[in-house]
């Protein structure tokens, strides 16, 4: 081993690339299980970015869907909150005309409020909504007046 080591030197100048054949081989079946788990870890990353892949075009799609689907609630909500201002001037416009009929015909009144109960109208506490709901209107037709004769002077 000795002489060995002496006459490497002596023809190539050092000692350092100096290996035996075992030790060399035993270094390449390393380094050729450790390039063949690097493959088999690359084609895995390679599988899951696919599987990533797939996942993700199924969220956008699976978001432009609901996306669509709250643009058409956007537009239910549109419809239910104007059938619900109509619903509460009809309540304020019916509350108006009982109001009146009472002024003049208070028995016709206390009689359809009496019926109230045979007719199955339930009570629903709307009453309360009228009168403000009227009160908000003749707040704001008021305020009109005010700037109509403001604009007029």
């Amino acid at each position: 081993r000795i002489m060995r080591t002496w006459r490497h030197q002596a023809v190539f100048g050092r000692v350092e690339g100096l290996y035996s054949r075992t030790e060399l081989m035993r270094s390449l079946a390393e380094q050729k299980r450790h390039g063949r788990s690097l493959e088999h870890h690359a084609k895995s990353l390679d599988a899951s970015m696919d599987e990533s892949r797939r996942l993700l075009e199924e969220e956008h799609a699976q978001v432009k869907a609901l996306e669509a689907q709250l643009e058409g609630r956007e537009r239910e909500i549109e419809s239910l909150q104007m059938a619900l201002h109509h619903c509460e001037q009809d309540v304020v416009r019916m509350r108006a005309i009982v109001d009146a009929v009472g002024q003049v015909q208070p028995t016709v009144t206390a009689h359809l409020v009496s019926m109230q109960k045979s007719l199955g109208f339930r009570q629903r506490g709307l009453d309360e909504l009228a009168v403000l709901r009227r009160e908000a209107a003749e707040d704001d037709l008021e305020e009109d007046r005010i700037e109509a004769a403001e604009e007029w002077l």
